[in-house]
């Protein structure tokens, strides 16, 4: 079963398969924010619990701000791999400039694609989940 945790900004779900879906919340109309990233993240943190997780980012097709982009470059602890969905070009374009700023900031690499399908995303992170147990 599914549990969701919510911000303002985001809706996590917890998969029962250790994958943590994040998408922007319904809700949400607004900017991305320097303000909302602490927040955002220790609500990660608790739903992560310590235990390894892959990820399943959907980007949003608005703009993010570059300097928010890079406070989230760095993956919380217990990540294992992280897959990044992009339903459109922009998507694609944000995925991309993320992907460039991971490389560039962060300390540690976890394995990070790109996907266009779920379902394709979702295969590829339980092989990498599978790798470390």
């Amino acid at each position: 079963m599914n549990i969701d945790y919510h911000t303002k900004e985001f809706t996590y779900t917890l998969r029962p398969d250790d994958i943590i879906e994040i998408n922007t919340h319904k809700d949400f109309d607004g900017n991305f924010t320097l303000e909302k990233v602490d927040k955002n993240l220790r609500v990660l943190d608790e739903v992560i619990d310590a235990k390894p997780r892959a990820f399943i980012l959907h980007f949003p097709d608005k703009y993010v701000n570059k300097e928010v982009l890079k406070k989230y470059s760095e993956p919380p602890k217990h990540t294992v791999a992280r897959a990044f969905l992009a339903s459109s070009f922009a998507a694609k374009l944000i995925g991309n400039l993320y992907l460039t700023l991971i490389q560039r900031f962060a300390k540690n690499q976890i394995p990070s694609k790109i996907f266009s399908e779920k379902e394709e995303a979702i295969l590829w992170l339980k092989i990498e989940l599978k790798k470390i147990r």
